[in-house]
């Protein structure tokens, strides 16, 4: 993508005046006099010293608050967009509430709605912060008020240099609309994009809930919608019934601007119909008209344009099309005076249909981009890989990692299992842990022949695989297969891949049955398929038949290429029951095939005393039951919404349930002759999620950073956030969910594309999991390719060059070991009892407990055991809320902490845990691993990984690292640059062979978003891959300097070009600008030739 164009449509998304906002309030708090007009309570709670609003609370209790209330001039505020920010400093103890600590609140509104807006900040001890938020207030707001303050916490919090203001002015439709999404008459006879939810393609991918759209504010949300119903479609030929006018109403307010925006759009009308007119009618009886034109003013919901007047935004899409709205901007003439109104009148003769969303009176003046949407095209900044490139390493090549692994056979050294320390080993070597770096993949879609078969199996050792994570029941199943049938030859060619596994010394993890319609032949990811055996499997006899069926014909066939049944051939490690089956209780409405049993459980806990359990749910929750059979199934808001008397008894239901499950998993595995580890539910990392696992052999975990929202389909949004600035969220969800004495298997991970940081995954997880002490890793998906190059998709990784070279560096840090294991290990407890009663259960691992994982190992114990001597324990705290997706399940960091995690730290360095020269700094976001291995800096998104063998830094463009033998002097592009060794296990100071990965950012030909920042995907665009170029200087130590030369790879390892390397007195300089090299590879090799 050009650069020019990026930075013209960035600014044009921020060029904005500053002058229009209007001041409402501006607080130094540096005199006495600054606090006049705010209520204290209790008066002596606060006071002005040092330049800053002291506010102190001396009790840490539910219900103890300190607080200052000021009310703001509702004149200034009512109908705008009010923002509310300050200068914040805090001393706080962890609070007893969810949500306590610092109270720094915007409320009030109006008879019908309430505004409530803050900026959560965990209690702690921190230096100085900016904090901003703001509110929609209603035109009818009648006060809004500011709190300062603390609550249920104890301590002290400094303010200064408060700001209140307010911005634009935003119309209130909500009386008038009149459609939706879901409007079935309009939608047949307006426009077809706004079809009902339930369609396949509707217009639901159309995002309401932005506060922008062009950089402009509006508000589709709260009380700017009736219902579902937030816009007000006109009266046309094509649509009768529509609205016969549209009137914004401000006369109880002074609504004054330069500009009015109107977000709308025209279903149906030619370029050039006049569809309509708005009216400005002024408080002084002046008026102004503004005449709508299609293709002008407004454009047709399926023609995306871009004008100095009006630019289509917030795509979606029907039927693979793209439909938009669009921004108008109309000048509003100088010296009107206050609107008292805005009229909307459609010209009623046309077929075209007027859709007005949203309107604002501004005195911003927006400059609109030159293009309606940000697309990438090569250029010198961002140049493409060739068409035809190779994919995978080369024999020989330096990117060839089959050294990571000895020769022999899957199952030469004996089984898999969990050796006395809670590790997985080999049989023949009990006391040494084994660390397994797995793949998964399309493999059906990879391997169409044994051809295939053979060259991918080799493909996967000669990139350091050492096992495989296979979830064939869908593949087995496709036509001619039959219920309790598989396709004889995607079986045939299942067991000659595993036969080729096998020879290239790859183990295997099973999934038995990952298809929601198990065993049986159909379309699982058709919409209109509602069989959910993940759900079923829990009643259901005929289901768990189905399982049953599956897996024995996978598991005790012979394998007609190896002579062997998988169940008892040791290169089957690993079985995982059923693939992420949490979600078999979450994610479904109706639990009345599971009534029998909860009653059955009812009877059971309460001894068949129905006093005893009316006495603990309570009247409201018992209802009007008189005994357990009156009692009705729980619904889905009873077991994740409401809190009640019967709660606790719900989630031990679960729990009941899903370890109960893995009993009888584990009962028909040992019957067909399996006898390794078993697991199941590996998503969810809620408490009573982890407490579920009681039963399992090991702990198998998925989670992803950056998970897109709707994949590929237009209006996808993906976050373009940084792992490393957020501690890395994905790798301490990971540790959190831990359990004490179990082994512990990513089973899928991903920094995922089109995230911008993707350079950041080999260190956020990579290197974490070695630190960690992780017995397996899967990068989700297809990492590795036989086949050409085709376009990168999320969870497609094969050609994506940023994960690629992440994954690369991972097997050498992660499986080489070049990241040490930490041998000190927090260990979170986790009482069953008070975990289910304190209705915690759904909640994960505090956020800040669980950056413990950042310094030391991090597990959680539902046991009693006695510490060991590198163990530290922990009560657990608090509750971090969790992401919940169909996909993914992550923690956030937006909750409550009751933890204290500077003590935790102090105490640490107290017992050498941490040795004096760490450089952790818990107020700073800076954190150094107990090995000082591995440095973070949350604020600066910096990380660096300092091993004898592997040196680098993850981090944004400006950056530098002085490290052991390696300083990155210079780097005008974010990403990923190390230095490992691959000769063997020589560290960098005395290899003779060595890879230098550059890993920016890399995305597809011709991709399309309609913002800037690139988070709402219009198009995922095409081949070839676009590599973000850039200037790199770096220096490392060698005793070979002398002798090294220095090359450019291609994707596959192959040599492209040699390169000038500087040398002097044992050190050689590299300067390489990738807009300048042959091809822009990410590899480049140094080698003693």
């Amino acid at each position: 993508m050009k650069m020019k164009k990026f930075f013209r449509l960035l600014a044009a998304f921020f060029a904005i005046s500053p002058s229009f906002a209007v001041e409402i309030e501006n607080i130094k708090f540096d005199k006495p006099s600054d606090l006049d007009g705010w209520r204290i309570s209790p008066s002596n709670c606060a006071l002005i010293k040092d330049g800053a609003f002291e506010i102190f609370n001396p009790t840490r209790a539910e219900k103890s608050a300190s607080s200052a209330v000021k009310n703001i001039d509702i004149g200034k505020s009512a109908g705008r967009r009010v923002f509310v920010e300050a200068d914040f400093w805090q001393n706080l103890s962890p609070s007893v509430s969810r949500w306590g600590g610092k109270m720094f609140l915007l409320d009030g509104g109006s008879k019908d709605f309430y505004v409530y807006a803050g900026k959560y900040v965990a209690p702690s001890n921190s230096g100085w912060q900016k904090i901003r938020f703001w509110a929609d207030a209603p035109l009818d707001s009648r006060e809004l008020r500011v709190s300062l303050g603390v609550e249920s916490s104890s301590g002290t919090v400094k303010f200064k240099n408060l700001r209140v203001y307010s911005e634009d002015i935003l119309a209130e439709f909500a009386e008038s609309a009149n459609v939706g999404y879901a409007e079935k008459d309009f939608e047949i006879k307006a426009f077809g994009a706004f079809a009902p939810k339930k369609v396949e393609y509707n217009a639901s991918e159309f995002d309401t809930r932005r506060p922008e759209y062009a950089g402009v504010p509006f508000s589709m949300r709260d009380f700017h919608r009736k219902g579902d119903k937030f816009a007000v479609a006109m009266k046309s030929v094509n649509f009768p019934q529509g609205a016969e006018k549209l009137v914004a109403d401000f006369s109880k307010i002074s609504a004054r601007g330069g500009f009015l925006y109107v977000l709308h759009f025209a279903s149906g009308a030619a370029d050039g119909d006049n569809i309509g007119k708005i009216k400005l009618v002024g408080a002084n009886g002046k008026g102004k008209i503004f005449r709508i034109d299609a293709g002008k003013n407004v454009f047709d919901y399926a023609k995306q344009k871009a004008s100095p007047e009006c630019i289509s935004v917030a795509p979606w899409q029907k039927y693979g099309k793209i439909y938009t709205a669009c921004v108008s901007k109309f000048p509003i003439p100088e010296a009107f005076g206050d609107i008292a109104k805005i009229e909307f009148a459609p010209s009623g003769t046309g077929a075209g249909t007027w859709v007005v969303l949203a309107a604002n009176i501004s005195e911003r003046d927006v400059v609109f981009p030159e293009t309606w949407n940000t697309r990438t095209e090569a250029s010198e900044k961002w140049r493409p890989l060739p068409d035809d490139y190779a994919t995978q390493a080369v024999k020989g090549s330096a990117l060839d990692l089959s050294f990571l692994n000895p020769v022999e056979e899957a199952g030469a050294r004996g089984r898999v299992i969990i050796n006395k320390d809670g590790k997985l080993a080999f049989e023949s070597s009990p006391d040494v842990p084994a660390r397994f770096l797995i793949h998964i993949g399309a493999d059906f879609i990879e391997v169409k022949n044994k051809t295939d078969a053979e060259n991918y199996a080799a493909a996967l050792r000669r990139n350091g695989y050492n096992m495989v994570r296979l979830t064939p029941d869908r593949d087995l199943m496709k036509s001619p297969a039959s219920e309790g049938e598989f396709n004889p030859e995607m079986f045939d060619l299942f067991q000659y891949m595993v036969a080729q596994f096998k020879k290239n010394g790859i183990y295997i993890e099973l999934d038995i049955m990952a298809s929601p319609i198990g065993f049986n032949v159909g379309d699982s990811w058709n919409p209109a398929e509602k069989r959910n055996f993940k759900h079923a499997i829990y009643w259901d006899e005929n289901v768990r038949k189905n399982w049953v069926a599956g897996m024995k014909k996978m598991l005790t066939t012979v394998n007609v290429y190896t002579k062997t049944k998988l169940a008892q051939d040791p290169q089957l490690a690993l079985i995982i029951c059923y693939n992420e089956q949490e979600f078999g209780l979450t994610s479904v409405s109706d639990y009345s095939h599971l009534r029998d049993q909860w009653i059955k459980f009812l009877k059971k806990k309460y001894r068949n005393k129905f006093s005893k359990l009316a006495e603990s749910w309570g009247e409201k929750a018992v209802g009007g039951a008189k005994k357990f059979d009156d009692l009705p199934v729980f619904t889905h808001e009873q077991a994740f919404g409401v809190v009640d008397g019967r709660t606790p008894d719900i989630n031990a239901f679960f729990v009941s349930l899903q370890r109960d499950i893995i009993k009888w998993y584990k009962k028909q595995l040992r019957a067909a002759g399996y006898v390794g580890p078993i697991t199941n539910f590996n998503m969810g990392k809620s408490f009573r999620d982890i407490l579920s696992r009681k039963n399992a052999d090991y702990v198998a975990m998925n989670n992803y950073h950056a998970h897109p929202s709707n994949f590929t389909t237009i209006g996808s949004r993906i976050s373009q956030e940084s792992s490393v600035g957020e501690a890395i969220n994905i790798s301490r969800s990971f540790a959190s969910a831990k359990m004490r004495g179990k082994p512990y298997v990513i089973t899928e991970h991903g920094h995922v594309f089109w995230n911008k940081y993707r350079y950041e995954q080999g260190f956020a997880t990579g290197a974490h999991s070695a630190f960690q002490g992780f017995d397996g890793i899967t990068c989700f998906a297809s990492p590795v390719s036989i086949h050409k190059p085709i376009r990168v998709n999320p969870f497609g990784n094969s050609h994506d060059a940023t994960v690629r070279s992440q994954e690369f560096l991972t097997a050498l840090m992660y499986l080489r070991g070049d990241v040490a294991e930490s041998k000190y290990e927090s260990v979170v407890k986790l009482n069953e009892k008070e975990t289910i009663g304190a209705s915690v259960h759904w909640d994960g691992m505090d956020a800040r407990q669980s950056r413990l994982s950042l310094l030391t190992k991090l597990s959680v114990a539902s046991s009693k055991f006695e510490p060991r001597e590198n163990e530290t324990v922990f009560e657990r705290r608090g509750g971090s809320s969790l992401i919940l997706h169909s996909g993914y399940t992550n923690i956030t960091d937006t909750q409550h902490s009751d933890f204290d995690l500077t003590s935790a730290v102090a105490d640490m360095r107290a017992r050498g845990i941490l040795d004096k020269n760490n450089r952790t700094d818990v107020a700073a976001g800076i954190f150094e691993s107990s090995t000082d291995e591995i440095y973070l800096d949350t604020n600066r998104k910096y990380m660096t990984v300092n091993t004898a063998r592997t040196q680098g830094m993850s981090a944004p463009a400006g950056s530098t690292a002085d490290l052991r033998d390696v300083k990155i002097a210079a780097a005008d592009c974010n990403a990923n640059i190390t230095i490992t060794s691959v000769d063997g296990k020589e560290p960098i100071a005395k290899a003779k062979r060595l890879v230098l990965v550059l890993a920016p950012n890399s995305l597809n030909s011709g991709m399309s978003f309609d913002d800037a920042e690139m988070t709402r995907l219009i198009n995922i665009g095409e081949t070839p891959l676009l590599i973000e170029t850039g200037k790199y200087k770096i220096t490392l130590k060698n005793e070979n300097w002398k002798k090294m030369r220095l090359f450019a790879l291609n994707m596959d390892g192959s040599r492209s070009e040699e390169l000038k390397l500087k040398k002097a007195n044992g050190t050689l300089e590299i300067i390489i600008d990738t807009a300048k090299t042959k091809i822009p590879s990410v590899y480049y090799e140094l080698v003693d030739l």
